[in-house]
C-alpha cells in the first residue's frame, strides 16, 4: 500500500522493460520542477530553503540529507547557493530497489530520453526550459549505485558523475534513517489538527486564530520529528543502535518494506472492511496479521498517542484558563480494552494492506520485532513521539503564557 507521507515526491514506481524497448511514441510532458516536502515546508527548485536546516545530516555548508521512507529511496540530498537558493536533489536508491521500474515510469511521464553510456556509467536525461533530470547507474568492481538528479538548468554541481565522487553521497544508516524508518511522518502529519480539535472545545471565537496559529507553528512536522530524534540520541546507545539496524536496514527487510509500501490493494480500506463479515480471511491469516500488530505493539502504541494528545489539550485548557491541570487515569481493565481495541482496528488495516506478503513474510517480519533489539525499535519510537509531545506542549503553553 503507498502510504500517503508528507514527504511526497514525484517518483513514479512501476515495473519497467529493457532500455532496447523505450518507446518514440511516449507521450511527452514537461518535467516537474518542485518537489513537495510537506504541507508547510517545500523543497523547491529556486526558491529559498525552508525551516530544513534542524532536519538532517550535511555533508558541506550548502547541502542537507533529508531521511525519509519511501519506497525504495534511502535518501535524498538537498543542496543549495550561498544564499540558500535550493539548486539540485539528489535521490539515491537502495540496492534493492527496481531501478528499472523507476526508468519506465519516468519515460512514460516525460517521455524517451537521451541515454548516454560509457564503461562505468549509463545517463538517461531529460530537460525542459528550467530543469534537468539525470537517472543514472554508475559501475565499478562489480558494484552498482543507483541514483537521480533533479537540477535546475543553470547549475552544474553534478558535472562529475564518477563511481567515487557519487559513492560519497552513499553513508551508513543513522538515528535520522532509523526514525523515518518507523513512518513516523505518517504519524506525526495531522497531530496539530488532532490537537485544534480537542481545544475548540473551550477557547473563547476570539482567542481560537492565535491559539490555533500557535498550534500550528509547535507542532509542525519538522519541530516533531527533531524532538524525536533527540530523545533516540538520548536513550538509544551505539551498540544498541548497531543492533537495530542490523535487522532494520538489511536488505531483505528493505525489499519487503518496500513491497508493503507500494502495494495498492484493489478495495479502499471501508469496502474491505465491508466485506469481512461475508467474507471472513482464513483463521492462519487473521492469527499471522495479529502476531504482526501485537509484535510491532500498535495497540500500546496508539493509546499512548490517546493519551499524549489529551494530556497536551489538558495542560493547554489550564494554560488559557489559569486552572489546575486535571486528569482521569483509566483502570487497568479500561486500558487493556482500549488497547485491544485498537489492535482490533489495526489487524483490519493490516489485513488490508498486506494482502501482497505471505504469512512466511509477515511471520519473519514479526519474528524480527519480536527481538531484543526489535522490541527496543518499537518501544523507543514510541516513546519519541510521546516526548515530541511534551516538548512541544511545553514551548506552545510557554508562548500561550508569555502572550496572556
Amino acid at each position: 500500500m503507498k502510504v500517503t507521507y508528507y514527504l511526497l515526491f514525484l517518483l513514479i514506481l512501476v515495473s519497467c522493460k529493457s532500455s532496447e524497448e523505450f518507446l518514440d511514441n511516449t507521450p511527452e510532458i514537461d518535467l516537474f520542477n518542485y518537489a513537495y516536502f510537506n504541507q508547510e515546508d517545500s523543497l523547491v527548485l529556486g526558491k529559498t530553503i525552508i525551516g530544513l536546516t534542524e532536519l538532517g545530516n550535511s555533508y558541506d555548508a550548502q547541502s542537507i540529507r533529508i531521511p525519509i521512507s519511501y519506497p525504495g529511496v534511502e535518501s535524498i540530498t538537498t543542496f543549495f547557493s550561498k544564499d540558500s537558493i535550493i539548486t539540485d536533489l539528489l535521490f539515491t536508491y537502495q540496492s534493492t530497489f527496481e531501478f528499472k521500474g523507476t526508468l519506465k515510469g519516468y519515460i512514460d511521464d516525460f517521455g524517451k530520453p537521451e541515454v548516454v553510456e560509457s564503461d562505468d556509467l549509463i545517463t538517461y536525461k531529460w530537460r525542459d526550459q528550467k530543469t534537468k533530470f539525470d537517472v543514472l547507474s554508475s559501475f565499478s568492481n562489480g558494484d552498482t549505485l543507483n541514483y537521480s538528479i533533479l537540477s535546475l538548468s543553470n547549475s552544474n554541481r553534478f558535472q562529475t558523475r564518477s563511481y567515487e565522487y557519487l559513492k560519497k553521497f552513499r553513508k551508513d544508516p543513522d538515528m535520522y534513517d532509523l526514525l523515518a524508518t518507523s513512518k513516523i511522518w505518517s504519524i506525526i502529519g495531522g497531530i496539530d489538527e488532532g490537537l485544534k480539535m480537542g481545544v475548540s472545545s473551550f477557547v473563547e471565537v476570539e482567542d481560537s486564530s492565535r491559539i490555533f496559529d500557535l498550534i500550528k507553528a509547535n507542532f509542525k512536522d519538522i519541530a516533531l520529528f527533531s524532538y524525536s530524534k533527540k530523545y533516540l540520541d538520548e536513550n538509544i546507545s551505539e551498540i544498541e543502535f548497531e543492533g537495530i539496524s542490523e535487522f532494520l536496514f538489511e536488505e531483505w527487510f528493505s525489499e519487503v518494506q518496500y513491497r508493503m509500501d507500494d502495494y495498492t490493494p484493489e478495495l479502499s480500506i471501508e469496502e474491505y472492511a465491508a466485506t469481512l463479515e461475508n467474507s471472513p480471511p482464513e483463521q492462519l491469516r487473521v492469527l499471522t496479521i495479529l502476531r504482526f500488530v501485537r509484535a510491532n505493539n500498535a495497540g500500546s502504541f496508539f493509546l499512548e498517542l490517546e493519551e499524549a494528545n489529551a494530556r497536551s489539550v489538558e495542560r493547554i485548557r489550564a494554560s488559557i484558563e489559569g486552572n489546575e491541570i486535571s486528569s482521569t487515569a483509566m483502570s487497568v481493565a479500561e486500558r487493556q480494552q482500549k488497547i485491544q481495541q485498537y489492535e482490533f482496528g489495526t489487524a483490519v488495516s493490516f489485513l488490508w494492506a498486506l494482502e501482497i506478503l505471505s504469512n512466511d513474510e509477515i511471520n519473519r517480519i514479526s519474528e524480527l520485532y519480536e527481538s531484543s533489539f526489535g522490541k527496543l525499535y518499537v518501544d523507543s519510537y514510541s516513546k519519541s513521539l510521546v516526548f515530541a509531545y511534551e516538548k512541544a506542549t511545553d514551548k506552545l503553553i510557554e508562548e500561550i503564557e508569555n502572550k496572556n
